[in-house]
């Protein structure tokens, strides 16, 4: 079994390869000339907008676990219940008031 590690790599890989021959060998870009003016942008900026893209998914999954999350009434009562014996429990042992 791979671990998360490599995984990442073997996804990673082939994008970073590709950006990197795309970056250092602009007449690759030759079948393309509209892109040859805007090599620059389009590659420079392109790991900042993939970090940012990744940002943003991340901010909108937590806001979007948040919002779904559930109440459990039947786990607040237990502990409750819970909290309730180890307050009498340490009570008793005398440790708190």
């Amino acid at each position: 079994m791979a671990t998360q590690l490599t995984l990442f790599f073997l996804r990673f890989l082939p994008f970073l390869t590709i950006w990197t021959i795309l970056f250092l060998k602009p007449s690759l870009f030759n079948f393309m000339p509209w892109l040859i003016k805007q090599r620059i942008q389009l590659l420079i900026y392109s790991p900042l907008i993939l970090v940012g893209s990744l940002g943003i998914y991340a901010v909108l999954t937590v806001i979007y676990g948040v919002a779904t999350f559930n109440d459990c009434k039947n786990a607040r009562e237990e502990l409750i219940k819970e909290v309730a014996e180890a307050k009498e429990d340490l009570r008793k042992r005398g440790i708190i008031e």
